[in-house]
Order: structure tokens, then C-alpha cells, then sequence
């Protein structure tokens, strides 16, 4: 190493370029064994699809019903119910395409966020998108049947409207996001903190759109909340009663301090439950 030069004259382009390109094979080298492993996180939203317009939708019992009867890993459906909707079309589909169509479609998002962050960041836009491919949490969101890459890109188109005084794209981001609420009302607390109340107007306006349209997909049940609440609420019980220790935040602390939880078998009836992995034709 040059004496006073340290070990940034060892990153070269090329050289940093070989290594984000070596960590985006092995990142995205997962993707060859999804299909025996039925698509991993896919089928929540798969099946999600297939009980659309129904109340069945915000309840775990129908998914779980589902996934044993047809051999599927157990990814409960937890987000609201609008979002069923999008996933509607993905079910006129055989499930291996539709889920090899929902990586692709991902996929696209997380390349998308990356264009748009270079350009609110600052960066050449071939190392933001060779550097997102590289991030090996984006490429398992995408590779294990996720939505996080749309996440990403609502993020990032925020952050591009609220810098650029956009606020139409910044309104819808924000509210867009709040398919995930918890992740996104930090965003529109961040809205909120700079004091963007026409941004703040437009996503509320989305988030209420998103109640219809959850009302929608329900069948009617303009009471949806609730159930899916309580939907939430059992599998947030259970997910931290065996992996509470794992998570490094304060839910995660709130998690371990919870007291009950359900399980499978108590939200899909024992008789069913003990029939796994082929339930009896009654369940």
C-alpha cells in the first residue's frame, strides 16, 4: 500500500465494479431453487387473489385452510385487504408463472428505485442500480416471492417528490406506502416534519381510497379494520412468542413482554390442523 494514501486507492472502478458484480450473482443465485420451494412468501398474496371480495380475505384460517391443502409454505396474509386487488390478476395465472411474473414485476421496481434514487442522491446511475442488484436484503425480498422492492420505490419516489416540491408524486408515494402502515406513516411524519401539508392532503386522500377499496375487496364489510386487526394481532402474538428474540426493535421488545398468542391450530380448528399436510376434504 503508498505510504499516506491509504485503501481507498486499492476501490478502483473496475475493481469495485467486479466485486458489486460478484455479490449480485451470488445474491440473486437463490432464485434457482425457488420453484421447489413453492415460491416461498409468494403464495400469501397468491391466495390473497383468490379470496378477494370476500370477508374470508383479512381472516388466517382460509389462507392457512389453503396453503396445507395444496402443499404451500404458511405465509399468512397480513397486509389490508385493498391490496388483495392488485393481486387478483396474478390468479388467472397457473401459480409457478404467476409467482416467476411477480419476481419479474419486483424485480423491475427495485431496478426503478435505483434510477430514482441516483437522481435524488447524486449518483451515476449505473453504480445505484448495480450497487441495489448487489443488496443482498433487496434481492431476497424480491427472490423470496416479497413486495418490498414497490416499498422501496415509493420510498425513494417520496423523497424525489418532497426534494423537488413535487407534491403530487410525494401525496401519492406517501399514501401509496401505506399498504404497509407501519412503514409508511414514518414517511408522512417526515412529511409532516417539513411541513408539506399539500403531499400530506394527497395521501390522505389515498389512504381512503385504499379503505374503499378495502371495503371492496371485503364484499362489502365496511368493518374491515377491525377484523383485520385482530387477523394482525393473533399472528404478531405468535410470529414474536417463537422469534420475538430476534428482532432488534422496540415492537420486538413490546413482542417479548406479550402475554398468549395463537397458533395454526387454533385459527383452523384442531381436526384440520391434525390432518396436515393433507387436510381432510371437511376442513
Amino acid at each position: 500500500m503508498t505510504p499516506g494514501r491509504g485503501w481507498r486507492w486499492l476501490w478502483t472502478d473496475r475493481r469495485a465494479g467486479l466485486w458489486l458484480t460478484a455479490t449480485a450473482l451470488a445474491s440473486w443465485l437463490p432464485l434457482l431453487g425457488m420453484p421447489s420451494r413453492r415460491w416461498l412468501d409468494f403464495d400469501a398474496f397468491y391466495i390473497a387473489g383468490t379470496l378477494a371480495f370476500s370477508p374470508r380475505v383479512v381472516d388466517l384460517g382460509p389462507a392457512l385452510e389453503y396453503q396445507l391443502s395444496h402443499g404451500l409454505p404458511l405465509t399468512p396474509f397480513l397486509y389490508p385487504p385493498a391490496l388483495a386487488l392488485v393481486y387478483v390478476p396474478f390468479t388467472w395465472l397457473p401459480f409457478d408463472l404467476a409467482a416467476a411474473l411477480h419476481v419479474l414485476l419486483q424485480g423491475a421496481a427495485l431496478i426503478g428505485a435505483a434510477i430514482l434514487g441516483a437522481r435524488v442522491y447524486g449518483i451515476p446511475r449505473r453504480w445505484a442500480v448495480l450497487g441495489a442488484l448487489a443488496w443482498g436484503p433487496a434481492a431476497a425480498g424480491v427472490v423470496s416471492g416479497q413486495n418490498s422492492a414497490v416499498l422501496l420505490l415509493m420510498v425513494v419516489a417520496a423523497a424525489s417528490g418532497l426534494e423537488r416540491s413535487r407534491w403530487l408524486l410525494a401525496g401519492l408515494a406517501i399514501g401509496g406506502a401505506a399498504y404497509r402502515p407501519h412503514l409508511g406513516l414514518p414517511i408522512g411524519a417526515l412529511a409532516a416534519w417539513r411541513r408539506a401539508w399539500r403531499p400530506l392532503a394527497v395521501a390522505v386522500g389515498v389512504v381512503a381510497l385504499q379503505y374503499v377499496l378495502g371495503v371492496v375487496a371485503t364484499g362489502g364489510a365496511w368493518d374491515w379494520p377491525a377484523r383485520w386487526l385482530a387477523s394482525v394481532g393473533a399472528e404478531t402474538a405468535e410470529d414474536f412468542g417463537s422469534v420475538g428474540w430476534q428482532a432488534l426493535s422496540l415492537p420486538g421488545l413490546l413482542g417479548r413482554l406479550s402475554i398468549g398468542g395463537s397458533t395454526p391450530e387454533a385459527l383452523i380448528g384442531p381436526a384440520c390442523w391434525a390432518t396436515r399436510p393433507a387436510p381432510r376434504s371437511s376442513c
